[in-house]
């Protein structure tokens, strides 16, 4: 039998447009999500992630204050989650994003908008 995917056990969405994150936090918790903290601060979510610890995060790239990079950079600094899946969330279509994403260690990189099933694919 294959292997069916598995929902993250705890995952935690970074996204400053309060609308797209509640929605991807819906969208998960309907699909058998365990545990997901939902922040639209990059502040926020590295003052979190110590206690929370999660195994994936789903990270806005242009949030003001703080970054996508610059919040992968800090929570990468956290021995704990180290290990973490971090995935880039952004409307930018440019190469020049795509190859700095990758090049920042993110394991996948999602363009919104992003249909449901895409979502799903590449999160699970």
């Amino acid at each position: 039998m294959p292997n069916q995917p598995t929902m993250p056990r705890r995952m935690l969405i970074v996204d400053d447009n309060v609308n797209v994150a509640l929605l991807i936090t819906e969208l998960f918790n309907l699909h058998g999500a365990s545990a997901i903290y939902t922040t639209t601060s990059g502040e926020e979510a590295l003052r979190i992630t110590p206690d929370f610890l999660p195994d994936t995060v789903l990270l806005d790239m242009t949030m003001p204050r703080m970054d996508g990079f610059t919040l992968l950079i800090e929570m990468r600094k956290i021995p704990e989650v180290r290990a973490t899946r971090f995935v880039a969330l952004t409307a930018s279509d440019d190469n020049d994003v795509s190859e700095r994403i990758k090049a920042a260690g993110f394991s996948r990189h999602i363009r919104k908008p992003a249909s449901i099933t895409t979502l799903l694919e590449e999160l699970l």
